[in-house]
């Protein structure tokens, strides 16, 4: 058995396994990537969650994009809205 497969052979569960945990990258590190202080008013930012952030939107584009929700490139998106005319 290989480990490195092409790209067709995935089943279709792995995009949504890894969309899912792109979301939860999402949901745990947005909300956390600016805090503020309550005695003192300070805001700090985090700045090495945008890595981690990065990383969940990507899982999450790639994730839509393979169930077709949205398309691989931007100049794709006249084609994309050409069904709401």
């Amino acid at each position: 058995m290989s480990f490195i497969e092409a790209a067709g052979s995935m089943p279709s569960w792995t995009y949504w396994f890894w969309g899912m945990v792109g979301l939860f990258m999402l949901i745990m590190t947005i909300p956390t990537f600016r805090m503020k202080d309550r005695t003192t008013g300070k805001v700090t930012y985090f700045w090495e969650e945008l890595i981690l952030i990065a990383i969940g939107a990507f899982l999450v584009f790639y994730w839509l994009n393979k169930i077709g929700i949205v398309p691989m490139y931007p100049w794709q998106l006249n084609n994309w809205f050409y069904g709401w005319r």
